[in-house]
């Protein structure tokens, strides 16, 4: 007989130690072969075949472990009170502190709902409810309601591990008090398969790692608002609000730039083959979008195709903007960006009334710009 537990209903396997009297075994996990129990373990010095040894499960691992797992059974029943009867498992995983529960459920746990959910698992634990285990004819677990895991099998005996109104059959480790688990976080929730859902919590020790750093995050955002961490979410809002109004106030200077520039550009525009053309540097410190409306504008007033280059901070764009009636004549703005990009070192292009396309090699802009009546 072994004292290690080994994987299986979701939970990991046991570590510890065996020691002799000439060596010891570290035991890194523990699985179950049929109705053996494999240990995998690094030996140093000496164990030998017959001898008695000492077999030593890591206890703090073991505790860390049961917290997590009795909590997996108090989540089940938060989510059937909460959720409805539909609510199965259908997987999950019990590992030091850290449980992935997979669960039948039709969609995505609204934030309210998780929050009563947690809730509801962290009443029961300060509740102090007593984990009662005893061994059962399968039949008399059925008749108290027991709940069965999905594609296990069983024999005529089960376990039976009860927690205030969580009843389910278990072959697993457990708190003696639900109080042990410390506290509950959930830390994620998410989709994995239709109509199945998986929650990924925090018990012990893990969750209260996990509930400092939260509260060193919201003391550090705090910080660099200028405020108190009570004060933290209103500062952060009217932070949010002024950069919305500066935002609005950076394009209403970039239009009004770019309406002023337009008329200077338009002053450098050439005919080809009875297509009016025009192809300048932009102004500088217009965005993308200001960009993609100012060349939209050029194309449109002159009646044809537009160009426009932007090359600040050594990172180069091309804008190409051509008007029906110039697509029709025969011109391409994808093209026409593909070929301006190529010449730049880049690629790129688009629609035939309109494109955008990078290039590296800014020593080659004029160069391309020139080119621009040849590829109309």
């Amino acid at each position: 007989a072994s004292p290690f537990y080994a994987e299986s209903g979701g939970q990991i396997g046991d570590q510890g130690e065996i020691v002799g009297e000439n060596g010891r075994a570290r035991v890194l996990d523990t699985q179950k072969q049929g109705k053996t129990w494999v240990h995998s373990v690094e030996i140093e010095g000496e164990l030998r075949e017959g001898e008695t040894v000492s077999a030593r499960v890591d206890g703090a691992r073991r505790d860390a472990i049961n917290r997590a797992h009795s909590a997996t059974h108090l989540l089940h029943a938060a989510l059937r009170e909460h959720l409805g009867d539909h609510v199965q498992q259908r997987g999950s995983l019990v590992s030091p502190d850290r449980l992935r529960f997979d669960f039948v459920h039709f969609g995505p746990l609204s934030d309210d709902e998780k929050a009563r959910i947690e809730a509801s698992v962290n009443a029961e634990i300060l509740a102090a409810r007593p984990v009662e285990i005893a061994q059962k004819s399968l039949a008399e677990a059925k008749a108290m309601g027991a709940m069965a895991l999905f594609g296990e099998k069983y024999g005529e005996t089960v376990r039976v591990v009860t927690m205030g109104d969580s009843l389910e059959l278990c072959g697993g480790t457990h708190l003696q008090s639900t109080s042990g688990a410390g506290v509950f976080r959930i830390v994620s929730e998410g989709g994995v398969g239709a109509n199945l859902r998986r929650i990924e919590a925090l018990t012990g020790f893990e969750a209260l790692r996990h509930d400092q750093e939260q509260t060193l995050r919201v003391r550090e955002i705090a910080a660099a608002l200028g405020a108190k961490p009570e004060l933290a979410v209103g500062a952060a809002q009217k932070l949010a609000a002024r950069a919305k109004e500066l935002e609005k106030l950076v394009a209403q200077m970039q239009r009004e730039k770019s309406s002023g520039a337009a008329d200077e550009i338009l002053a450098k525009a050439q005919e080809k083959n009875g297509t009016k053309y025009v192809a300048a540097h932009a102004p500088s410190g217009l965005d993308v979008e200001a960009l993609r409306e100012l060349v939209g504008k050029l194309s449109d007033k002159l009646g044809g195709v537009a160009v426009l280059v932007s090359s600040e901070n050594s990172k180069i764009l091309w804008f190409v903007k051509a008007t029906k009636s110039a697509v029709e004549s025969g011109a391409n703005a994808g093209k026409i960006a593909k070929e301006l990009a190529q010449i730049t070192g880049g690629n790129g292009g688009g629609r035939p009334d309109y494109a955008q396309a990078g290039g590296k090699d800014a020593s080659k802009v004029d160069e391309a710009l020139g080119k621009v009546g040849e590829l109309i």
